[in-house]
This record gives structure tokens, C-alpha cells and sequence, in this order.
């Protein structure tokens, strides 16, 4: 089924996405600078530096180098290997790299579905008020042929009174990559799948600093960037752990959710999704992040930050979805090589402050309640850290 309006299709032709002429033509940059300099015997061997490397690119073709993997394209320039998938478009156009596939083609699409949206949620049956949560490649655009493209995108939308579901989008876009342009030609609804249908997994990677939720039946992923806890260094544990505690069995149960937490302020009525293990709750916690935007380092007490869209996104999920009870995963590090481009913060991180000596340490505690912790404008002791991590029993 294909979007109905024709008229709205010719504004998608015309609407041309922008992207990135830092040209990767051979022999601008050159070409520049040869203007800046009046000497002739200069102009002439850069010249004939410029035509070499032209000959010889010529003579090797101007395609992509085909010892490297890539996608489909006649004129490809991405490797296969760096595509990142099941990442929010909006973080994709912000924080992907410009010169892969998928961010050059993400800001068609957003700039479609936000200028059309009640039209996309009155096709899709939904009302105007409903939110749409995570749009994200499913599967990354590939050439279909001449200066044609096609990609599979999910997102969840989430209407007022009923129950949430995902919905798959097929669209095709017309490009070049050498001249980093695209245009939105067609976007089409396939298939839907409410969330009841679902079966969700959690994994967390501490040191990863991010969070993949999957439902690999229904071929449903999402990746998002998180914040964890502070590094003790030896002050209340014998050797460096994390804050944030490595749970045996840990789960998200509804009934332990808080949807509108206030107390304490930094909560700011956001939810609170208490992990438990083996069915009892835990002080620790999913909750919004402390800044204006998320740090992705090693700053909190023990609970584990995200950004508003994506605890909301994971809200839902717990809140309306079959499971009552969603499992977790957690490890320093995680199998799966997924992530996401959020930028890791790694100039400085929080450690446990100590108040006694080496020997002896000792901790104190605030007016909160929580144990005092110091920042440190240095490179987090990863390395040191997992050595520690690894000599636990838990890893075993």
C-alpha cells in the first residue's frame, strides 16, 4: 500500500535532502590551494600532481575500492561493516557519521513524516494525539538499481487509549552519494505488530554505556546510549567496581514502575523503572538524565541514566506491552557489537571520594543520604577496572 496523495508525492520528489560537499572529488583541495600561490613553477607541479592522480584513478575506475565490502551501489562509498542500524533517525542525522548511508538518507525522511504526520497517523488508523516513538532503519538502504534506493524502517506508535503497536515503513529514495543528496520518493506502510505480540529483552553493557532492547522473533532492536555509576577505587570494595551493581538476576517488573516520580527534585516527574532481582525490588534504577543533556560516562550513584525519549520509549514498553515482567542482561561488556553514535564522555568520570587514608579508607554521606563522590578531569580507568571486574566469580 502506497501513501495515497499525488500531490504529496511531487512535494517529496522536490524536497531535496542536503548533505554534506566537503567534496570527496579528487583535486579540490589541491585545486584551492594552488590558488593561493602566485609562484608558476608551484601552479605547474601541482598541476601535474593533480593529473596523475587523475590518470590513475581513471585507470582504475572511479567505483568504490572493491577489497573493501560494500553495499550495492555502482558509485558506493560506504563500507558494509560501519552501517549503523536501530538507532534513532534524529541521532543518526545529529550525531552519524555524514558520509555513511544511512545519516545521509535519514533528514528525507524526517522532514517527511514530521511535516506529514497527522496524515501518516490518520492512515495508519491512529488519532492525532497518539506519540510516535523511535524511528529507526531495520535494514540499511541499498542500491536497487540505477541511482535508486530502498530501506526498511520501524517505529512505535503509541495512541491514547489503545494499545501501542509497531509499525514497518518501506521507503525509496533516489540519490547520489558522491554528491551526498537525497530525495524521498516513496514511503509505504507494510506490515504492523501490536504490542502484545511482543516478547522483549534487555541487555545493559556497563562499560558499553548503552542499552539494546530486541525482540529477535519479531526482528525488532533498539540502541540507546546511557550514563552509569560512579567508579570506586578501592575505597568500599578492595579493588575498583563500578557504582552500578552487576545484578545475578535482574528483571523490569510493572509492578515495581513509577511512572511520575517528584521526589527527589531530579527526578522531575519522569519515570522511575525499579530493576528488581528474583522478584524484589532494588534502590537501583532507570531514570532520566541529571544535565540538560545525557552524559554518557561514569557519574552516577548506582542508577543508570537515560535520555527522556528513550525512558519514555522503555516506559511504554514495560507499561502496555503482554510482558509483565521484561528480563535483563547485564555484563561490563556485551557480546553484541551494536551501538549506537552518541558520543562516549571519557575526558572525566566520578570515583568514590575517600575521607580516610589508603590504608584505612572511609566514605561519607550527604544530606541525601547518598555517598559523596568527586570528579576527576582524567581518562576513566577502564582498562584497571575490567582487569577487577573480571576476577569476580560472576564472570566465571
Amino acid at each position: 500500500m502506497r501513501f495515497p496523495c499525488q500531490n504529496l508525492l511531487k512535494s517529496l520528489i522536490s524536497a531535496q535532502s542536503p548533505g554534506n560537499s566537503a567534496s570527496r572529488l579528487i583535486g579540490v583541495e589541491s585545486m584551492n590551494l594552488i590558488k593561493t600561490r602566485s609562484q608558476p613553477q608551484f601552479k605547474f607541479v601541482c598541476s601535474a600532481f593533480i593529473l596523475i592522480l587523475f590518470f590513475l584513478k581513471a585507470a582504475h575506475g572511479f567505483g568504490p575500492d572493491l577489497s573493501t565490502p560494500y553495499f550495492e551501489l555502482e558509485n558506493g562509498l560506504i563500507p558494509l561493516e560501519t552501517q549503523p542500524l536501530f538507532v534513532d533517525l534524529k541521532d543518526l542525522e545529529r550525531y552519524g557519521n555524514p558520509e555513511e548511508l544511512p545519516t545521509l538518507t535519514a533528514k528525507s525522511i524526517l522532514k517527511h513524516l514530521e511535516t506529514y504526520r497527522e496524515e501518516w497517523l490518520q492512515l495508519l488508523g491512529a488519532k492525532p494525539s497518539s506519540s510516535l516513538h523511535g524511528l529507526y532503519f531495520s535494514s540499511p538502504p541499498t542500491s536497487i538499481g540505477g541511482d535508486l534506493f530502498s530501506a526498511t524502517l520501524k517505529f512505535l506508535v503509541e495512541p491514547m487509549d489503545e494499545v501501542p503497536f509497531f509499525q514497518t515503513l518501506q521507503a525509496t529514495l533516489q540519490g547520489d552519494p558522491i554528491e551526498t543528496r537525497f530525495t524521498l520518493v516513496e514511503l509505504s506502510p507494510l506490515e504492523r505488530l501490536s504490542l502484545e505480540q511482543t516478547d522483549f529483552q534487555i541487555q545493559v553493557g556497563l562499560l558499553d554505556r548503552k542499552i539494546i532492547i530486541s525482540d529477535l522473533k519479531h526482528d525488532l532492536k533498539m540502541i540507546y546510549p546511557i550514563g552509569v555509576g560512579a567508579i570506586d577505587q578501592g575505597v568500599r570494595s578492595r579493588s575498583f567496581k563500578l557504582e552500578t551493581p552487576l545484578f545475578s538476576d535482574p528483571s523490569l517488573e510493572r509492578k515495581w514502575v513509577i511512572s511520575k516520580r517528584t521526589k527527589p527534585e531530579y527526578f522531575k516527574g519522569k519515570p522511575f523503572l525499579r530493576i528488581s532481582e528474583k522478584g524484589e525490588y532494588t534502590a537501583v534504577g532507570f531514570h532520566i538524565q541529571q544535565n540538560r543533556e545525557l552524559i554518557r560516562g561514569f557519574l552516577s550513584h548506582g542508577c543508570i541514566r537515560m535520555r527522556e525519549k528513550d525512558l519514555a520509549e522503555l516506559h511504554s514498553l514495560i507499561k502496555k506491552g503482554r510482558q509483565l515482567e521484561i528480563p535483563i542482561e547485564m555484563a561490563y561488556e556485551l557480546d553484541d557489537s551494536d551501538n549506537h553514535p552518541y558520543p562516549l564522555e571519557n575526558r572525566f568520570y566520578n570515583r568514590v571520594k575517600n575521607f580516610g587514608t589508603k590504608t584505612v579508607p572511609k566514605v561519607k554521606r550527604g544530606e541525601d543520604g547518598l555517598i559523596i563522590l568527586e570528579q576527576i578531569w582524567k581518562t576513566p580507568p577502564i582498562e584497571s577496572l575490567l582487569k577487577s571486574l573480571k576476577s569476580l566469580p560472576l564472570l566465571n
